[in-house]
């Protein structure tokens, strides 16, 4: 079972998007390396296609870290084509700004394009006692910037090589968006919360 708490507007659009899982993707299987890469306060994921993908961006003053990891695997922070942030809070939008000057494209939902416009992370709906408790002490404004993509419906990713869509799902913020990758890997952002500060605690 799946408790929604949500408007009716923003019901719709959640059911919407439920319905669209049930329902074969009509694009091609492609397989993608995906790879973790551990912050200061998120987590991001690169996505191992040429040229490469990244879910979510970390936090302002992340980029020598993320650059770092990445280049373990490979590949080079300044030729990342798209930057996917599932939301546009400080730890998962932060870099955004960066990122874009060195020529990525940025894609956010249409209920977080406020945010990211101002580098405000805007009212914060916390999952948890913790994350309530991190709202008081943690850094929310970060580098304002333009968006290049806005979400509003599902968006086909095969273009950047992946298999797999883009999905609007308002929750933790208005703009909310989960990746499905045809593989059934679903990146969500923060709309799920694991153990204790966000599974560093308790991990199972």
């Amino acid at each position: 079972a799946l408790l929604i708490a949500a408007t009716p507007r923003d019901f719709e659009l959640v059911q919407d998007v439920l319905d669209k899982l049930d329902l074969v993707p009509l694009q091609v299987l492609i397989e993608a390396t995906i790879f973790e890469v551990t912050l200061r306060y998120s987590n991001a994921y690169a996505i191992k296609t040429s040229p490469p993908v990244l879910v979510d961006a970390g936090a302002d003053g992340d980029f020598e870290a993320l650059a770092s990891a990445l280049a373990e695997q490979g590949i080079d922070a300044n030729k990342i084509a798209l930057v996917i942030a599932t939301h546009g809070h400080f730890d998962h939008a932060g870099l955004g700004a960066e990122l874009q000057r060195k020529g990525a494209k940025i894609m956010i939902g249409a209920g977080d394009v406020g945010l990211v416009r101002t580098g405000k992370s805007g009212d914060v709906n916390p999952g948890n006692l913790t994350a309530d408790t991190l709202k008081l002490i943690l850094p929310w404004d970060y580098p304002r910037f333009q968006p290049d993509i806005v979400v509003e419906e599902p968006f086909d990713l095969a273009p950047y090589g992946i298999g797999g869509q883009v999905l609007p799902m308002p929750g933790h913020t208005r703009g909310a968006l989960v990746v499905m990758l045809q593989n059934q890997t679903a990146f969500v952002g923060d709309q799920m919360w694991g153990g204790i500060l966000g599974g560093a605690g308790c991990p199972d």
